[in-house]
């Protein structure tokens, strides 16, 4: 009889242990599913323009949509320069479809851990005036093993997710990060002529005739010329001179043609303090030389181009 009854004992533990865990992992798996893996998923074709306030800044910087799939930035109420459009890009393709590791909290007490408290960096989205999404970006971690990942909340919820990469990168660049640096953007292949108008009788026009190059009718080194211009394929400049005001005609001016056609000029001024202040043809806008080697990358005297 004792032996039945401990059979018996047996196999009902074996049962209730059985329950327990199959009790357990579908538990478990009923709420892995129930975590929000997607948090965003706009259609950014329909954003017309972001609201970034970043911490500690009292006006947020507006990027809006313009015309031709321009944009432009500024802070709010102010003026406003062209956008970079890869960091415009970048920008709408993080909130395109923002996707979460994993849930780092449920509670608002833990906000300022994770650094998304109501003064933390909010990226809005908008859509005619009217936001479609709101984005709180926190602390980035460094886990053991594995990629860095951002604290985000959505900004009118109380969870706090762990998303992959540098959001703040992206999101939360500086005005001037913002902005469209392109200086000069020549195709050397397609010039012919370059024509150097400097002070007094110093200028001088190099003109290709059929593939050599010539200086007052004389080849000059074809490497030289190369490396000239191809420095000036892709050429940006970080430094603005906004506030900048010609006195009057350049001092230098660069002129880049090819077929009689103008490819790009350069307008270059020096202040008092002997800083150059540059215009190109693409933007409306002044750049400064400061902490760039661009004038002596285009100021080059006759015999630069000799052999």
């Amino acid at each position: 009889m004792r032996k039945i009854n401990v059979k018996y004992l047996v196999t009902a533990f074996v049962a209730l242990l059985a329950t327990w865990l199959i009790a357990l992992y579908t538990g478990s798996a009923r709420k892995s599913s129930n975590v929000r893996t997607e948090l965003l998923n706009l259609d950014t074709a329909q954003v017309d323009e972001l609201l970034i306030h970043r911490q500690g800044e009292g006006t947020p910087i507006v990027l809006k949509r313009l015309e031709k799939r321009s944009w432009k930035v500024g802070f709010e109420n102010q003026m406003a320069y062209h956008a970079d459009p890869a960091a415009v890009k970048q920008a709408l393709g993080v909130l395109h479809k923002l996707t979460a590791q994993r849930m780092l909290t449920r509670q608002k007490s833990k906000w300022k851990q994770y650094e998304v408290t109501d003064s933390a960096m909010l990226v809005k989205a908008m859509r005619k005036g009217k936001p479609i999404a709101a984005l709180r970006i926190g602390k980035v971690l460094y886990p053991a093993s594995g990629n860095a990942f951002t604290a985000v909340r959505l900004n009118d919820e109380t969870e706090t997710f762990a998303v992959e990469g540098y959001l703040s990168t992206n999101l939360g660049r500086s005005l001037t990060d913002w902005r469209n640096k392109t200086f000069m953007r020549l195709n050397p292949e397609k010039a012919d002529k370059i024509i150097f108008e400097y002070p007094a009788d110093s200028s001088f026009t190099l003109l290709k005739a059929d593939t050599i190059w010539k200086l007052d009718e004389k080849p000059v080194s074809p490497d030289k010329v190369n490396r000239y211009l191809n420095q000036f394929r892709n050429k940006n400049l970080s430094s603005f001179a906004d506030d900048f005001a010609p006195p009057g005609e350049p001092l230098f001016r660069i002129r880049f043609e090819g077929m009689g056609a103008e490819l790009e000029r350069v307008d270059i001024w020096q202040k008092p303090d002997s800083t150059y202040v540059l215009r190109g043809v693409h933007l409306p806008v002044f750049f400064s030389s400061q902490g760039s080697a661009i004038i002596s990358e285009l100021l080059k005297p006759k015999k630069h181009f000799l052999p």
